[in-house]
């Protein structure tokens, strides 16, 4: 299992960790779930996936869905 990990899969793990951990403090205190729940994926998938590729694919899906979802979202802000 740990045969096929790579610089690659280790540093990329450690950058979407990071990614991850800023989007759960983020949404922790802003108080969006979405935003809260993403941190923790981005968190825990690279312990998940082992592969370069689809780690970045599904990291990316991930991100994604949280800017279309803030983009989408019905909250306004008035200054």
């Amino acid at each position: 299992m740990l045969d096929d990990l790579t610089m690659g899969v280790l540093m990329s793990g450690v950058v979407l960790g990071a990614i991850g951990f800023f989007m759960f403090m983020y949404g922790k205190r802003e108080g969006q779930p979405v935003t809260l729940i993403a941190g923790v994926a981005l968190g825990v998938l690279p312990m998940v996936v082992h592969a370069l590729v689809p780690l970045w694919i599904v990291s990316g899906v991930v991100i994604g869905g949280v800017m279309l979802h803030r983009r989408n979202s019905e909250t306004s802000v008035v200054a």
